[in-house]
């Protein structure tokens, strides 16, 4: 999925994951170790899932995308389609998974689809 745009999300959306690639993925990972969290790997991306979520420089923060159930998206910024597109879209290129982020890069463009039912933890 790439160059989708996105708008502020207002108010931010509840902190449900944290995540983070490469150097920022294994950091994460090695603070996730020691807590209560579910830790999901994916290629060279942490997830981690929980309440009170670790921080880590560099992390970002994703929240539940409202009336799209399963859908996790950075917390300050949300799709600007209709949950229900993104809802159809994330169907056809994840398939019955029960939850996956979105996570657009730096400048909003390309954005990465992580499969965390997938993931290995």
């Amino acid at each position: 999925m790439n160059a989708i745009g996105w708008v502020a999300a207002a108010p931010p959306l509840r902190p449900v994951a944290a995540c983070g690639r490469g150097p920022v993925a294994v950091r994460l990972a090695e603070r996730a170790e020691a807590g209560p969290w579910t830790t999901a790997r994916y290629d060279d991306w942490t997830v981690v899932l929980g309440d009170e979520l670790p921080w880590v420089d560099g992390v970002v923060y994703l929240g539940a995308l409202p009336d799209a159930p399963g859908v996790l998206v950075p917390v300050h910024r949300v799709p600007a389609l209709s949950p229900d597109l993104v809802r159809s879209a994330v169907r056809r290129l994840a398939g019955s998974a029960k939850q996956v982020a979105l996570v657009p890069d730096e400048t909003g463009g390309d954005v990465a689809v992580l499969v965390l039912d997938k993931a290995a933890s």
